[in-house]
């Protein structure tokens, strides 16, 4: 599939850092306008690096522009704060909530990326880090 070896080329087949091994890359779906425009393609992925010894881990959210290049990325602290499906531009995470409860949290991603996007409900938020599409608008502007 082009889609797949493209990914494979602009985000490398492995990890961002020459010591890290990519343990997770999952192809999530497209962010589209309301005419069905895509917009940007959603990937999550982990990836670990050597830390003395043992590994640490890493996290992120990954945005693509419609050329399939990166256009931003979402660095999230732990695996399980990964979203696990996109549908209607709406991004889902679980989280657990003060009594131990598994609850969801949506996320919208409309026609511009968000600054922040957040694991739960106004708390555990990350900000958006851009590397390429200087064309892009953030959704505030």
């Amino acid at each position: 599939m082009l889609f797949t070896h493209t990914i494979k080329h602009e985000l490398s087949p492995q990890a961002p850092t020459k010591q890290a091994r990519l343990a997770h890359r999952q192809y999530l779906g497209a962010v589209r306008s309301d005419q069905g425009r895509v917009l940007f393609y959603v990937v999550t992925e982990f990836y670990t690096v050597p830390a003395a010894q043992s590994a640490h881990g890493h996290s992120r959210v990954v945005l693509l522009a419609v050329q399939q290049r990166p256009a931003g990325q979402y660095v999230v602290d732990l695996p399980g704060e990964l979203p696990y499906q996109p549908e209607r531009n709406t991004l889902y995470f679980r989280y657990q909530d003060t009594q131990q409860r598994w609850l969801v949290h949506t996320q919208r991603l409309r026609t511009k990326m968000p600054r922040t996007i957040c694991v739960e409900p106004a708390t555990n938020c990350f900000l958006l880090e851009m590397q390429v599409a200087p064309s892009y608008k953030h959704q505030d502007e």
